[in-house]
């Protein structure tokens, strides 16, 4: 077990020292963008597909009404995960460690990697979402060709992968409006926001902000930026693994989830015999996905 003594940094020891550093700026959390943020106290939560009705059918004169039902479709379970981590320091670096308050230090270090864990898990959602050893209710990986429904299979992924461009983005776009919900009928999502790894970031700006069609010399409107697409714009993702994959988030209701019981819990302890503090934080969180219409992507080339 790891311990921090006076030997751990030696400089808090004594004057001389200007500054103690490591640490850096923190954006907002990039996870609240990319899924939905939602509170339990339940160590697991299930989300239900409840289907719903078709389109009305036609009635003769003298004839009955067809009547339909619901039904109950696929659940996606969120069971909670809790994450921890903590340090241990002696009663003399406490009380020796004149220039550097450890402690405090050290709970601003738990902090930041409590936010930088929520935002790998975030991540790997989409770094997993084109691996068939990850899946979620449907049984079937995050982005498929075959998601199931009652009126058949949908996709939420480009059939041929391709990189970013113009025209990609326009062919997501246009498999987005075209997506019927669990009965065949329009399901009228739209695209508002789309996230990109760090290679990808130059190239997504021009594509969505430029007011003419890019690498074009025809005087053609800009047609994504024109119809006010990605209005919630693009988010830069450092976690993605991936230079060449991209997703399209929906408006979808339901689609990608964070389902916290506890957002971060802080926590110390004595040990009488030695002296030494322990220090923790604990959380508990799932991550998952209850709608794959909630993103659309493509792994590029």
């Amino acid at each position: 077990m790891s311990i921090i003594v006076t030997g751990t940094i030696p400089k808090a020891l004594k004057p001389g020292v200007k500054t103690y550093w490591g640490a850096y700026t923190e954006d907002d959390l990039l996870a609240s963008k990319l899924v939905k943020m939602e509170s339990t106290d339940e160590q697991f939560d299930e989300d239900v597909l409840i289907s719903p009705f078709g389109l009305l059918k036609t009635k003769n004169e003298g004839a009955g009404v067809d009547y339909d039902s619901m039904s109950q479709g696929y659940v996606s379970r969120y069971q909670q995960r809790t994450r921890a981590l903590g340090y241990q320091v002696s009663w003399e670096a406490r009380k020796f460690n004149k220039y550097l308050n450890v402690v405090s230090k050290g709970n601003e270090y738990l902090a930041s990697s409590l936010r930088e864990t929520k935002e790998v898990d975030v991540a790997d959602l989409f770094n997993n979402g084109f691996d068939s050893n990850y899946t979620f209710g449907d049984n079937k990986k995050f982005f498929a060709t075959d998601h199931p429904s009652r009126a058949g299979n949908f996709s939420n992924t480009l059939a041929t992968p391709s990189d970013l461009s113009e025209e990609a983005l326009e062919e997501l776009c246009i498999q987005i409006r075209e997506t019927n919900n669990d009965r065949g009928i329009k399901a009228k999502i739209k695209p508002i926001l789309l996230q990109v790894p760090s290679a990808l970031m130059f190239e997504a700006t021009r594509i969505l902000e430029s007011q003419l069609r890019v690498g074009s010399a025809n005087n053609d409107v800009n047609a994504l930026k024109y119809m006010g697409l990605f209005s919630n714009g693009i988010v830069v993702n450092p976690h993605l693994t991936s230079d060449d994959a991209y997703f399209i988030k929906t408006d979808a209701p339901e689609g990608a989830k964070m389902i916290t019981a506890v957002q971060g819990e802080f926590s110390n302890d004595g040990a009488f015999e030695s002296g030494d503090h322990k220090y923790k934080i604990m959380t508990s969180y799932s991550v998952g996905v209850t709608d794959p219409r909630g993103y659309f992507a493509s792994q590029g080339v």
